[in-house]
C-alpha cells in the first residue's frame, strides 16, 4: 500500500500499515481491476514487485528483539498485477535460510514459519529463480512465548494447523491471542463431532478455548482417526503438536497413537547413553516406555520415585550399571512432537541426546586407537626410516608451520627437491586419526591443484607425511597475506569447513564436499578465513549473509580489486556460494552446476577484460 498509509482489518481489528519503511527495493502495484470487488481482504488489493536483482530482502526490528520466537506469515495473490495472466514461481527465505517455494499464488495464498533469530533484525528475502518476477502481498509478524514450539535448531514451517470438529471455516486473532490461523479440514461420513459449552482450561500453547471445545471421533468407536500428508523429501523432519481435551463427562479415553504403522513411543529405538535427567521435569508426563533400547547408567532418582508412588508408568530394562542387549525392530522415530500432556517432547529431546551420545563416544574411540599406536596403514609411496627424515630435515632445523596433528618441517630429498615433513605429535589426543585421513587423501587423490605425497613414516611412535613443499604457500596464506595455524579438532579436517549436517547423521555425502568447497568459494572471494581471527570466532557464513543483506557487493568482494570485476557476475558467484552452504543438503547445488555456473561467471569477466582491452 502507498508510504506512509495503514488500515484496520475488519475481521482481526489488527492494524496494517504500509511495507516502504521495511525495505528499500520493489514497485507497489495494484491488481487487476476485473479482480477488485468489495468481498477481497484488503491486504490483496496491492503487490510489491521486485523486477530487479536476484534478492531482496524486509529488515524487521521486532521490539523484543533477538532470542524471541517469532511467527512469520508472507501473504501471497498475483492478481495479475502485471497484465501477463502468468503467476510466478519464486523462492522465500529467511536470511539466507531456505523457507519456502512460492509457486500457486493465483487464488490468495499464506506460508507461515516460526522462527527464534539470533540478531535483533529479520531478514525476509524473496529470490528471483528464473521463473518470474517475486512479489509480495503482505507480511506478518507476531511475537510468541518463548516456551512454546521448542527445537533443537532451525525454525519450524508450517505444514498444516487444523481444527478438528469445527464447522467454521477458520479461527485467528482475537480468538487466538497469537493469531494463528486454525482451519476446518475436510470431514468423511466415518467421523461425528463432538463439542462442549464448558470452558476449556488452557496449556502454555494456549489453543484457543473455542478451537478445544470441539472435537472429532469416529462413528464406530473401534475405528482409527488417520491424518495424512506427503513429504517433497524424504530426509524431512515434522513436529506434530496434538492438543487433547475430554469434553463428555464421566468420561476417561485410552487410544494408542501409531506412526507410519509403529506404535509411537521411545521403546525399541536404538537409543544409547543414560536416560536423560530432564524427563523428571515432565511433570504431566503419565506414561514413559523405554524398553528395548541400549540405555547405560542410572535410571533418574526423580523417574523411580514417581514410578513407586503411582503417578508415572514406567517401562524400562534394568540399565543400571550395563547395556541392555534387547531385541529391537530399528524403527527410529522420525517424528517428535508435543501432545498436551507433553509426553512426545521427550522424545525430540532423548533422540537429540542420542546424537549428541554418539559423537561423544567417537572421542573415546579415538583416544583409544591413538594409545594403541595402531599403524594399520599401508602406503604405495616411498617409505622413510626416522634417522632418514633426520637428515631430510636437518635434525628438525627448519619450522614451517604448525597442523592439526603436529608440527611441519622443511627438508630436502636427495639435496634437490624441497619437501614438507608433519610429524605426529606424541601428545596429540586426535592426532592419529588426522594422520589417517590426510595420509589416506594424499595416497588416493592426485590432482595438479593438491600437493602430492613424497613418502611416510612409521617406526615405532615416530610417525610422519612426506609431501611436496608449497614454496609459495598455500591459498590461505595468499588471501590474507599471513600463515594460518589449524586447530585441532576431533574430526580429521579443518575447522569451519564442516558440514553441519555431519553432526546430526555423522556420515558424509556429496552434498558435505559441495558445503566445504562453499567455504573456500567464499574465501576466495572474500578474501577472509573461514574463522575470523580472535575471541569472537565469526564464521565466514555469518560475515557474508549480513552483507548480502546490505545489497553492495563490492563490501564483499576481495578489497584489493579495488572494484574492477563485474557486478553481476560477483553476484552469481557469492549467490552461488551461499547455495552450496546452505545448512540444508537439499538445498546444495551438485558439483556439476557449480563448475557449470562458475565458467559462465569466469567467461563474463574474461569477455569483460577483452571489451576494455580493445578500448
Amino acid at each position: 500500500m502507498p508510504e506512509d498509509s495503514n488500515y484496520t482489518d475488519g475481521s482481526t481489528g489488527l492494524i496494517y500499515t504500509s511495507d516502504a519503511a521495511y525495505i528499500d527495493s520493489g514497485e507497489s502495484k495494484s491488481i487487476s481491476p476485473e479482480l477488485r470487488n468489495n468481498s477481497l481482504d484488503p491486504r490483496f488489493l496491492n503487490v510489491r514487485s521486485f523486477p530487479r536483482g536476484t534478492r531482496n530482502c524486509y529488515t524487521l526490528r521486532p521490539v523484543q528483539g533477538k532470542d524471541n520466537k517469532y511467527l512469520i506469515r508472507a501473504w501471497f495473490m498475483y492478481g495479475n498485477y502485471d497484465a501477463k495472466n502468468q503467476p510466478p514461481t519464486f523462492d522465500l527465505h529467511i536470511g539466507v535460510d531456505f523457507w519456502k517455494t512460492v509457486n500457486d499464488s493465483s487464488l490468495p495464498w499464506w506460508s507461515e514459519i516460526i522462527h527464534n533469530p539470533t540478531t535483533d533484525y529479520i531478514h525476509v528475502c524473496l529470490v528471483n529463480i528464473g521463473y518470474g518476477t517475486p512479489f509480495i502481498s503482505a507480511l506478518e509478524l507476531r511475537p510468541l512465548s518463548n516456551s512454546t514450539y521448542v527445537t533443537q535448531s532451525g525454525s519450524l514451517s508450517l505444514v498444516a494447523r487444523w481444527d478438528l470438529g469445527s464447522t467454521t471455516e477458520e479461527y485467528r486473532y482475537d480468538n487466538d491471542v497469537y493469531d494463528r490461523i486454525w482451519r476446518r479440514p475436510v470431514y468423511d461420513n466415518t467421523t461425528r463431532v463432538i463439542h462442549t459449552n464448558l470452558p476449556i482450561a488452557p496449556n502454555r500453547f494456549q489453543p484457543p478455548s473455542i478451537v478445544m471445545s470441539t472435537a472429532l471421533t469416529p462413528i464406530a468407536g473401534r475405528d482409527p482417526l488417520s491424518f495424512t500428508w506427503e513429504s517433497n523429501n524424504s530426509t524431512d523432519q515434522y513436529y506434530i503438536y496434538m492438543h487433547f481435551a475430554e469434553l463428555q463427562a464421566n468420561q476417561t479415553r485410552e487410544f494408542n497413537i501409531y506412526l507410519n504403522g509403529e506404535l509411537w513411543d521411545l521403546s525399541n529405538n536404538n537409543l544409547t547413553g543414560q536416560v536423560p535427567d530432564f524427563l523428571s521435569g515432565l511433570a504431566a508426563l503419565q506414561v514413559l516406555n523405554l524398553k528395548g533400547n541400549n540405555f547405560t547408567g542410572p535410571i533418574p532418582v526423580e523417574l523411580l520415585e514417581r514410578s513407586k508412588n503411582g503417578t508415572l508408568s514406567l517401562s524400562i530394562d534394568d540399565c543400571e550399571s550395563a547395556p541392555c542387549n534387547k531385541k529391537k525392530n530399528n524403527v527410529v522415530v522420525p517424528v517428535v512432537s508435543s501432545v498436551a500432556a507433553f509426553f512426545a517432547v521427550s522424545i525430540a529431546i532423548l533422540a537429540v541426546l542420542w546424537i549428541i551420545k554418539k559423537r561423544k563416544q567417537v572421542v573415546t574411540k579415538v583416544v583409544a586407537e591413538t594409545n594403541r599406536n595402531d599403524r594399520s596403514l599401508e602406503f604405495k609411496k616411498r617409505q622413510f626410516t626416522y634417522s632418514e627424515v633426520l637428515t631430510i630435515t636437518n635434525n628438525f632445523q627448519r619450522v614451517v608451520g604448525k597442523g592439526g596433528f603436529g608440527t611441519v618441517y622443511h627438508g630436502y630429498v636427495e639435496d634437490t627437491n624441497q619437501v614438507a615433513v608433519k610429524m605426529l605429535s606424541s601428545s596429540s589426543i586426535q592426532g592419529y586419526k588426522e594422520f589417517q585421513a590426510e595420509a589416506n587423501l594424499l595416497m588416493s587423490v592426485h590432482h595438479r591443484n593438491l600437493t602430492s605425497l613424497v613418502g611416510y613414516c612409521i617406526e615405532g611412535t615416530d610417525m610422519g607425511i612426506i609431501y611436496e613443499y608449497m614454496a609459495n604457500g598455500n591459498l590461505e596464506r595468499h588471501l590474507s597475506a599471513e600463515d594460518g595455524t589449524h586447530v585441532s579438532t576431533i574430526i580429521a579436517g579443518t575447522p569451519g569447513y564442516l558440514d553441519p549436517e555431519y553432526y546430526i547423521s555423522n556420515r558424509f555425502t556429496e552434498k558435505s564436499d559441495v558445503y566445504s568447497f562453499g567455504i573456500v568459494l567464499l574465501e576466495i572471494i572474500t578474501s577472509q578465513p573461514a574463522l575470523a581471527k580472535g575471541n569472537d570466532k565469526t564464521h565466514i557464513i555469518q560475515w557474508v549473509s549480513s552483507m548480502v543483506h546490505q545489497g553492495d557487493v563490492k563490501n564483499i568482494v576481495d578489497p584489493r580489486l579495488r572494484g574492477d570485476f563485474d557486478v553481476n557476475s560477483a553476484w552469481k558467484a557469492v549467490e552461488l556460494a551461499m547455495a552450496c552452504v546452505s545448512r540444508t543438503s537439499t538445498r546444495r547445488p551438485t558439483m556439476n552446476y557449480v563448475v557449470m555456473e562458475l565458467k559462465e561467471c569466469l567467461t563474463t569477466e574474461k569477455t569483460r577484460h577483452e571489451m576494455g582491452s580493445k578500448d
